[in-house]
């Protein structure tokens, strides 16, 4: 419940002619409250936005940011059958029959995510031990997030972390299978700081951005000059995983040596490697390909 000022008054009630009305949400871009370093992750309306605009190339740095706790992680497609709920306040009533206002009643969001593995909860479920917040992007393409008490930071809205609860629901006869997720806005969150930036002033269509890919890559030595690599990520046939495929060899570098050649096998996704590294060191390998999230691998190089 927010605190009532010394001598405060009712504020204007005017309004201009143009008033914009949040349309319903259809994705989320998940984000930490705060980066690695300490720092509030957030939108600078005065540095950020360049020419009226957030322009692509920085919603592209934060979908690709290389620290874990300043990236943006946006739900895959869009969201169905959405409810958001707000419970009625709560509040205390005395003998008089006078009523104090104790607590905000609480927003809930629940929607359903379609044409996803059942295993793709895992994806979503470990945001319940992150301090973070939401972007709420409409179904007209607006991101919508709360302003910090300068009003000129633009950040997520903040998630009772507690309250986050992907679930599988199983397919029926008559109903397919979904994940339906649920959760709650911070209580310290205000209607009056929620703000949004609309669609025409963002430079790509939110409704289309996707997260990373998380790969996890195999190295085995075949010889000291030579190396298989085998990408797999956690979705398809447990017996014959999604791969990543298409790496060329600009794609890798050693932390000794130099990659020379790459060829892709029959399998795709499992390729072969020449390189120049020294013989009997451990040497890690980089993969780094737009879209895809890749820890690098150590490896012993044979004599």
């Amino acid at each position: 419940m927010s605190t009532c000022a010394c001598k405060s008054s009712l504020r204007d009630t005017g309004k201009p002619g143009c008033q914009l009305v949040t349309d319903v949400a259809k994705k989320l871009i998940m984000v930490p409250i705060k980066d690695s370093d300490g720092n509030f992750n957030e939108i600078d309306l005065e540095t950020d936005i360049v020419n009226g605009e957030l322009p692509d190339a920085f919603i592209q740095g934060k979908l690709n940011e290389a620290d874990d706790f300043a990236r943006w992680y946006p739900t895959p497609d869009v969201f169905e059958n959405l409810t958001g709920v707000v419970e009625a306040s709560i509040t205390e009533t005395f003998d008089s029959g006078r009523v104090q206002k104790v607590q905000p009643g609480v927003e809930t969001f629940v929607g359903i995510l379609l044409g996803l593995e059942r295993n793709y909860v895992g994806r979503l479920a470990p945001a319940a031990c992150v301090d973070f917040g939401v972007f709420v992007v409409t179904a007209t393409g607006d991101l919508e997030g709360s302003l910090d008490a300068t009003g000129t930071k633009l950040r997520p809205t903040r998630v009772d972390k507690g309250s986050w609860d992907p679930i599988w629901v199983p397919a029926t006869d008559t109903t397919s299978a979904k994940i339906q997720l649920t959760f709650n806005f911070s209580k310290i969150e205000r209607d009056e700081n929620r703000r949004m930036i609309t669609s025409q002033n963002i430079g790509t269509d939110l409704l289309t951005v996707e997260g990373l890919i998380d790969i996890e890559a195999t190295v085995t030595p075949i010889d000291v000059a030579s190396f298989t690599l085998e990408t797999k990520s956690g979705y398809g046939d447990v017996t014959d995983p999604e791969r990543l495929e298409g790496l060329v060899f600009g794609d890798l570098s050693l932390s000794n040596g130099t990659v020379s050649g790459l060829v892709e096998t029959a399998t795709p996704g499992i390729y072969t490697a020449t390189h120049d590294g020294a013989a009997a060191t451990n040497i890690t390998l980089t993969i780094t390909k737009a879209g895809y999230d890749i820890e690098p691998v150590t490896f012993a190089n044979p004599a």
